[in-house]
């Protein structure tokens, strides 16, 4: 289901929820409102208007951020964001797929005729691996670090997130856009989703331990949520 709200779309969930709940979701400011499954659509509308200036405003800021979208087409001229930095599309033909880095170049190899289905996926294919690295990395350093330990992780495309974490398996969720923002935003988020490990919520005491362990993470954040 969708309502409108001065122009703007909203996506409508219903859920076994007692109250609404209501998001601007990253990477482009997309709007979602959860509901009680029987919930009225007048009763929607009228809390959706109340919150009209408070959509506006947090859209706002991820349209300020110039956000690194995904290239439209997946064609030599685009723009492609790694880490944090604008890199040019190439696109080569070749017999086998890859991804190869060249300076402020990506080098994308796909065979002739490739749709733009399989060149985004000979993308995501890339980024994944870079990230994977990357977390490899850097989430043993923030486990030392806290002295809590994830039993696994993984990389996954997500929509609403840049992490999650299941407090019961002790596993955690990357998001596969991280890869594109900088790296201190990636380090952020591994340290948010470890913290959860100890503190399920996000009340005083899980902010006290981000204070603790990194001094300036709204800062992160707010490069992550396009205010930065």
């Amino acid at each position: 289901m969708q309502l409108m709200i001065d122009g703007i779309p909203v996506e409508v969930l219903r859920k076994s929820i007692k109250n609404m709940h209501l998001y601007v979701l990253p990477p482009d400011g997309r709007v979602r409102l959860t509901v009680p499954k029987r919930m009225a659509r007048q009763e929607m509308e009228e809390f959706l208007q109340s919150r009209a200036a408070w959509i506006r405003k947090n859209r706002a800021g991820y349209a300020a951020a110039a956000l690194p979208f995904e290239p439209e087409r997946f064609e030599t001229g685009e723009r492609i964001w790694l880490w944090g930095r604008p890199l040019e599309l190439v696109v080569e033909e070749s017999s086998r797929s890859g991804v190869v880095l060249e300076g402020e170049r990506v080098l994308l190899r796909v065979p002739a005729g490739a749709d733009v289905e399989r060149r985004r996926q000979t993308v995501r294919d890339w980024q994944r691996e870079l990230l994977k690295e990357a977390i490899a990395e850097r989430l043993p350093f923030w486990e030392a670090r806290t002295g809590l330990s994830c039993s696994d992780w993984q990389v996954r495309h997500m929509t609403s997130r840049w992490g999650s974490c299941n407090v019961n398996r002790r596993k955690l969720n990357f998001n596969l856009q991280l890869v594109m923002h900088p790296p201190g935003c990636l380090d952020y988020v591994i340290l948010h989703e470890v913290c959860h490990l100890q503190v399920a919520d996000h009340g005083p005491l899980f902010k006290t331990l981000l204070d603790a362990y990194m001094p300036d993470w709204r800062r992160r954040k707010a490069l992550l949520s396009g205010r930065g």
